[in-house]
Formats: C-alpha cells, sequence, structure tokens
C-alpha cells in the first residue's frame, strides 16, 4: 500500500483546513464586527443623552402640570 496514492484521508484534511482557516476566522470577524457596531451603537446613545441633558432636554416643562391640576383639585373639595 502506498501511502502517497492514498486519497481516504484527503477530503478530512480538505474540510480541516477549510475550517480552520476560513470559517472560523469569518466567523469571528462577523462576532468581533458585531460587538463593533453595537458599542458604536452604545457610544452614540450616550452621547445624544449627555446633549439633551446639557441643553435641558431631560425634563420636560409640563411633566409635573397633572400633578399640579390634582392637587389643586384636592385642596378645591377639602
Amino acid at each position: 500500500m502506498n501511502i502517497l496514492n492514498d486519497r481516504r484521508g484527503y477530503s478530512m484534511t480538505f474540510w480541516t483546513v477549510f475550517f480552520g482557516f476560513v470559517m472560523i476566522p469569518i466567523m469571528a470577524l462577523g462576532i468581533e464586527l458585531g460587538r463593533y457596531f453595537y458599542a458604536r451603537a452604545e457610544i452614540a446613545k450616550a452621547a445624544d443623552a449627555a446633549a439633551l441633558a446639557a441643553a435641558g432636554g431631560d425634563q420636560p416643562k409640563d411633566l409635573w402640570k397633572p400633578v399640579e391640576i390634582l392637587n389643586a383639585d384636592q385642596q378645591d373639595l377639602g
């Protein structure tokens, strides 16, 4: 039996090399890109929140108006 002409293990070797050098790096790249874009979105959300807070947009002016109306109604009843 000549080892150089034996092709029974060729398919297993091909798929091992394919997964090791092609598929796994592509999957790792996809995961890292997903994490990168998620981090960018979180940073953008934090920057937007900071800009709104600096501009005074974090607390609407009419936020307590319904409470004031309720308190006025309760004082009228009492």
